[in-house]
């Protein structure tokens, strides 16, 4: 993350030593935000992981576009939200389609 982190604030979109900070620790903010909604009551593990796939699309966008700090920041934390619904929702819904007899290989 370093070299990153020198070009980002080179290039300006990282401001100051506490945006830097904020920047690093966004992803794991996300993180725990998904806790909250990443349960497959209403849509269903599919629906979660297709729906973790839009998001995740949308913060690559937010990063890769760096339209300014807040994308960045939004970017990250989006990618963190949804990349921990996505790694909590797979080896369940995975668990679920294979046949019995498969299972656990």
């Amino acid at each position: 993350m370093s070299p990153t982190v020198d070009q980002l604030v080179a290039d300006g979109l990282l401001p100051s030593s506490a945006t830097i900070d904020f920047f690093t620790a966004t992803i794991y903010v996300g993180l725990v935000l998904s806790c909250f909604v990443s349960g497959a009551n209403r849509f269903g593990w599919r629906g979660m992981l297709m729906a973790s796939a839009v998001l995740l699309f949308i913060s690559w966008l937010l990063i890769v576009g760096q339209w300014g700090c807040v994308s960045l920041l939004v970017g990250r934390q989006l990618n963190g939200f949804s990349s921990a619904v996505v790694f909590k929702t797979f080896g369940i819904y995975v668990a679920e389609m294979v046949a019995a007899g498969h299972r656990g290989s």
